[in-house]
């Protein structure tokens, strides 16, 4: 099967995963005793598909292996390459009293993924769709290689002081005097070496090719 048709099909699948999860948005309930989901997993599918045609576009001739999260910390391997995708959901931006804090961040990263160098590259996908989900407005894809990895840090990581995991922020806006928590989030994240990793990062498929 060739690189066309393979992008055929994972347009299709993405564009049915858009479906399920505009359908699941659509009858979502006010019970609290019974609230309809989007299961996450359905999410981080629509970054992975999405990783997986813009690499069958780019390396047609490259052996592609979608593994899904079958293997921990792996959801693709172009030869030898392993990559896992962490797909977000853009976040609304944080309000306070007198002002706002606008980010793109990434889900929970496991300790071991980056600390036992579980994958080569790490991907990340944020996502903009619209309301109810059936079409996504606006996509930022962020490739992050094992030198990129030391920036990833615990702070704004739910679980970062419990288990020691890992996330990584992009400040996209702050305005007024955050609360002290907060402020503490913005301060080492809000800097120009960050700044500088997201530019370089945006969409760099030159990262995963220098691998081969």
């Amino acid at each position: 099967m060739n690189a066309v048709r393979k992008i055929k099909i994972f347009k299709e699948i993405f564009t049915q995963t858009l479906n399920l999860i505009s359908l699941y948005k659509k009858f979502r309930l006010p019970d609290k005793k019974f609230r309809l989901t989007v299961p996450f997993t359905l999410k981080g599918n629509l970054g992975e598909f999405i990783v997986i045609i813009e690499l069958l576009k780019r390396f047609p001739t490259h052996p592609i292996e979608y593994r899904g999260g079958a293997f921990p910390g792996i959801d693709i391997v172009i030869d030898s390459v392993k990559i896992q995708v962490k797909t977000q959901i853009k976040n609304q931006p944080k309000k306070f009293k007198n002002g706002i804090f606008d980010f793109e961040n990434s889900p929970t990263i496991k300790k071991s993924t980056l600390d036992k160098g579980k994958c080569d590259i790490l991907i990340l996908v944020i996502l903009y769709p619209n309301k109810n989900f059936s079409k996504i407005l606006k996509q930022n894809i962020y490739i992050f290689d094992k030198n990129d990895f030391k920036m990833f840090s615990r702070k704004f990581c739910w679980s970062g002081k419990s288990k020691g995991d890992y996330t990584i922020v992009n400040v996209l806006k702050v305005e007024g005097t955050p609360p002290k928590k907060l402020k503490e989030v913005i301060k080492h994240y809000n800097t120009s070496k960050y700044k500088r990793l997201f530019v370089k990062s945006k969409a760099n498929w030159g990262k995963i090719e220098k691998l081969f």
